[in-house]
């Protein structure tokens, strides 16, 4: 059985999205791609994933938003659909495209994981929610939203900012060990933020 060429398959899509990606995409970018990549290895790695399935893991993580390429609402199975057209030219199996087709679309918002590999893709995709970048980032996201005819005011993005961090949760172990006591500080800056704007 031929191994799947993750490194073709994955340089082959963050030039594709280096090209294609409009440039008002500043937080949806090869940057954000990368991030998740090394945050799907990392907890993986913690989670003692095995070697191939860790492939379908970074797999997904490269392609995970690829569907921005043509669409920004609901690009999850557009992702999947790119996915599944350009991976048999890397060896790819019927199954292990299905795989990661499926981790692909766990990472739309309110999608619930169902196994733990789903749970590693989903806490990889919010990695950054528990880290010390959390604010620049979510500017960047904020910046993006703008570009998209999405405008909040200050206080209103904290407001939204505020549920989100308070609603989301960590699946796996290890992303919990890694990053819930930076989404708790980070939950308590916004607070501070919005009391001083009252």
């Amino acid at each position: 059985m031929n191994q799947p060429d993750y490194h073709a398959a994955a340089s082959y899509m963050l030039q594709k999205l280096d090209m294609s990606l409009p440039a008002n995409y500043h937080y949806h970018n090869t940057a954000h791609t990368v991030q998740v990549l090394d945050s799907v290895e990392i907890i993986a790695r913690g989670e003692n994933i095995a070697e191939d399935k860790l492939l379908l893991l970074k797999t997904a993580a490269v392609y995970h938003d690829c569907g921005f390429m043509e669409q920004y609402q609901t690009n999850e199975p557009v992702a999947a659909r790119i996915a599944g057209e350009v991976l048999p030219q890397f060896n790819y199996s019927a199954d292990e495209i299905e795989f990661v087709k499926r981790l692909i679309l766990v990472t739309a918002i309110g999608a619930e994981p169902a196994d733990i590999f789903e749970e590693i893709m989903k806490d990889a995709d919010f990695d950054y929610l528990g880290t010390e970048n959390y604010a620049p980032v979510s500017l960047l996201l904020k910046k993006e939203w703008e570009t998209q005819g999405m405008t909040y005011s200050t206080a209103d993005w904290f407001l939204l900012q505020q549920k989100f961090l308070t609603n989301h949760r960590y699946y796996t172990a290890t992303a919990q060990q890694l990053r819930n006591a930076g989404k708790q500080k980070n939950l308590a800056d916004i607070e501070q933020q919005l009391m001083a704007l009252h």
